[in-house]
């Protein structure tokens, strides 16, 4: 039996003209934790626990941001070299910024002004470039050990907000393409919950109808038999 998402049902209205919104009220229901939502090429799956993470209290899942990268590369839509930098309590990306010679720091989250971008970031840094090297064999490797680092100033940056660095994540995934602040159009407003509230439906739904997701067509019917029942 799978009962309806505390989550969706709150915020109903929020959804109306939200795409997506059947697959995620499937996704979001409570049932067999364990079902499999998404599974890809690359082996990255999605459990129904995991992808709940996104209407839950908890942080998202980083499987979840993994998964939304490797779609975004099997779409063709981002050739540029991004690493997902996962805390325990906090996602953001790094981006080797070839056009401009600098490591991006792209945190939603403000900067205390007593700690700087190498204090803050130095550690990840290191091991992306570690990373890197073993990646790339070539003179492109060698050449990023060069780069300053840079910490990406953007108009929503806010400490306000400490639960939603994932759906941040992904939307900077998605928009950023080292571009500078006025040319950057993320569509992100500062301190707009109901927009996080509507975007993490609306990347649930992307990811389980992405076409790489093995899972996809089974979800559809199920989220059409679900949407039947329930009269969604």
């Amino acid at each position: 039996m799978y009962l309806c998402s505390p989550f969706m049902v709150n915020h109903e209205k929020l959804f109306n003209n939200v795409d997506h919104k059947m697959i995620a009220e499937y996704a979001f229901a409570q049932g067999d934790n364990v079902e499999l939502l998404y599974a890809d090429k690359a082996a990255m799956v999605i459990r129904r626990d995991e992808m709940d993470s996104l209407s839950g209290c908890s942080h998202m899942f980083n499987n979840i941001g993994d998964a939304y990268a490797f779609i975004l590369n099997c779409e063709n839509k981002r050739r540029d070299v991004f690493f997902l930098a996962v805390l325990p309590d906090h996602y953001y990306l790094l981006y080797f910024n070839f056009m401009e010679g600098t490591l991006d720091v792209i945190d939603n989250m403000i900067l205390s002004p007593n700690v700087s971008v190498k204090d803050k970031y130095g550690y990840d840094f290191t091991k992306m470039l570690e990373a890197f090297g073993e990646f790339y064999e070539d003179k492109k490797s060698a050449i990023i050990f060069t780069y300053e680092t840079r910490n990406v100033e953007m108009r929503w940056k806010s400490n306000q907000n400490k639960h939603d660095c994932g759906v941040f994540l992904m939307k900077h995934m998605e928009t950023y393409e080292g571009q500078c602040q006025k040319q950057w159009n993320s569509g992100l407003e500062k301190d707009n919950f109901e927009q996080m509230k509507r975007l993490l439906v609306e990347y649930c739904g992307k990811i389980i109808t992405s076409e790489v997701n093995e899972e996809r067509k089974r979800m559809l019917k199920m989220a059409r038999k679900w949407s039947k029942i329930n009269k969604f």
